[in-house]
């Protein structure tokens, strides 16, 4: 690991983790459990009291925190986490599940501080259900089904496709028409709205006339594209891409 034996006290070092679970000593407050994780990681008393607060001010807390950790939220203490993995500047960070708890701006601070450590050069290797913070951070995935990888490539070449199909929104259909297009596996609801699916530019021709014909209210059309949701569920239950879209509405 980092050219040194696997285990050895240098691979250590230059490794940060965050489990999915982690462990704190909640009797201490943030800077005193940073200042003894900084501590087995071999950092003097000076580069630790330099450290400490950068790196609590980077996960989004207050350097002068004086509160233990037992009174934190679950979300304060992920961040807590994060800054125990990257204080000794480690060249290679691993996280399982780091977005666990958090609220839309902390996870939005998280994917910030990820894309940071890779500005930085650092290897970032992350396991996550939220297919959509790992198709906006990463450069490569790995997909696992059943404890085995069965895909391992660039974001770019898994979510490429030469699909052109599109959407159309739409409002105020009549009932004979939504019928007719969901006998053909077509259309679908999402609230007041239907979404009319078109598998080419002739299709998305004559499917936005037979709206208009029909009294409809046209909201906006759209080149659909295939997204990691898309990509997991297809490789996960074995289905071929264009059917995924039937697999995610029965999830959701």
């Amino acid at each position: 690991l980092l050219g040194c034996p696997l285990g050895s006290r240098e691979a250590r070092e230059g490794l940060g983790y965050l489990p999915e679970n982690p462990y704190f000593y909640d009797y201490l407050t943030p800077t005193e459990f940073l200042d003894t994780c900084a501590s087995w990681y071999g950092m003097s008393r000076q580069e630790r009291k330099t450290a400490v607060p950068e790196v609590l001010e980077r996960v989004g807390l207050d350097p002068k925190e004086k509160r233990r950790l037992r009174k934190f939220s679950k979300g304060m203490l992920q961040r807590i986490g994060m800054a125990q993995a990257i204080i000794h500047d480690p060249k290679m960070v691993i996280l399982d599940e780091p977005m666990s708890g958090l609220d839309p701006q902390g996870r939005s601070q998280f994917r910030d501080i990820i894309l940071g450590l890779k500005r930085e050069g650092k290897t970032v290797l992350f396991a996550s259900h939220i297919l959509s913070d790992v198709e906006m951070i990463c450069d490569r995935v790995g997909i696992l089904n059943e404890g085995r990888i069965t895909r391992i490539t660039a974001m770019e070449d898994l979510l490429s496709s030469d699909d052109r199909s599109y959407e159309i929104e739409v409002t105020h259909l009549p009932e004979t028409l939504i019928e007719h297009l969901e006998s053909e596996g077509k259309i679908r609801t999402a609230g007041p709205r239907n979404l009319v699916r078109a598998e080419s530019e002739e299709e998305l021709e004559e499917r936005i006339h037979q709206i208009f014909t029909a009294g409809g209210k046209l909201i906006s059309v759209r080149h659909t594209h295939v997204d990691l949701e898309e990509v997991f569920l297809a490789e996960t239950s074995g289905l071929r891409l264009h059917d995924s879209e039937t697999t995610k509405k029965g999830a959701a």
